[in-house]
């Protein structure tokens, strides 16, 4: 039987709806050996983004001379016993900034792969019938995973500022004072060894007569025993809060994309398609079959015809 042309957009709608759900639950009757569909988005969450920021080292950008100077500014005008907490934090938060292009990058990968998946099911039979239509599902879909994509870049991107904003030492991952005490300690093999006197003047013409400081003022000489323990600690306890984000992240960045970007798309498909595609008052037009599907169904429809009439023929002798 014939169906009327919204019978057929309703039709085509719903299957393409449960086609893209199907694909992102796996109930798919594949014989490839590559991964499709949900599949791949489960590799890139587990296998692709958690390598990745697992090979992240949190001291890439920072080495001894910059967190020696950043030691000293955070003292300010006072002459500290130990560093300051301040000194950490800033520290901390460029190693955690370093996670968030690539969490945001995550987004734009699996925005890609909804549309692999939408590409995959416009271009089966049922679909490809009707171009107009196909180009209007096809165009009316990234329309919608474009929507939930900003905002779960904007979501992803809120989540990795809450992370740098706040700097939390009383996580229970976080390295404990005298472990990383001891730590050092048995690093710089409790050898109290000498070092030349910090001199901001090194290699400058000696003068009789006190001058204003030069403009850029950088520590030279080399480090003292404290200095080095002390960069040793906060280089232990930078890594160890950049351990406990990167879990988080690796946890939690997936879980954001999955609710905002994947799942709310996915419950929206069905909805959007009717009103974008169904309401629509040129339903005739949009029904209309390509010129090579209706060429192949003439001639089908053609040796059916033939092949009827031979039969006709073979059964009256």
């Amino acid at each position: 039987m014939d169906l009327s042309p919204k019978e057929q957009v309703m039709k085509i709608i719903n299957d393409v709806s449960q086609k893209f759900r199907d694909s992102l639950r796996g109930n798919l009757d594949s014989q490839n050996t590559e991964l499709i569909g949900g599949a791949r988005i489960n590799f890139t969450f587990n296998s692709h983004f958690t390598n990745f920021i697992n090979n992240i080292d949190p001291l890439t950008a920072i080495n001894d001379d910059q967190i020696r100077a950043m030691l000293y500014n955070s003292s300010g005008s006072s002459s500290v016993i130990l560093f300051s907490h301040s000194a950490f934090e800033q520290l901390a938060k460029l190693s955690i900034q370093m996670l968030k292009p690539h969490s945001i990058k995550l987004v734009s990968i699996v925005f890609g792969e909804l549309v692999r998946i939408t590409n995959t099911i416009i271009t089966s039979n049922s679909v490809m019938r009707f171009p107009a239509l196909n180009e209007m599902i096809s165009t009316s879909l990234i329309k919608l995973f474009k929507e939930h994509s900003e905002q779960t870049h904007k979501l992803v991107e809120a989540f990795l500022d809450w992370n740098v904003s706040y700097i939390s030492t009383k996580h229970p991952d976080f390295i404990k004072w005298n472990e990383v005490l001891t730590k050092e300690l048995e690093l710089q093999n409790y050898e109290t060894t000498k070092s030349e006197k910090i001199d901001f003047y090194k290699d400058m013409e000696r003068k009789l007569t006190l001058e204003s400081i030069p403009n850029i003022l950088k520590i030279k000489g080399k480090m003292s025993y404290q200095e080095s323990v002390e960069i040793g600690i906060i280089k232990s306890m930078v890594v160890s809060y950049f351990e406990i984000i990167k879990k988080i992240v690796i946890d939690q960045v997936p879980k954001a994309i999955m609710y905002g970007l994947v799942f709310k798309s996915s419950d929206k498909i069905q909805e959007r398609l009717f009103l974008d595609i169904y309401d629509k008052k040129d339903l005739e037009l949009i029904i209309v079959e390509s010129s090579e599907i209706s060429e192949k169904r003439n001639k089908l429809h053609t040796t059916l015809k033939a092949l009827k009439q031979a039969y006709d023929l073979v059964c009256s002798l």
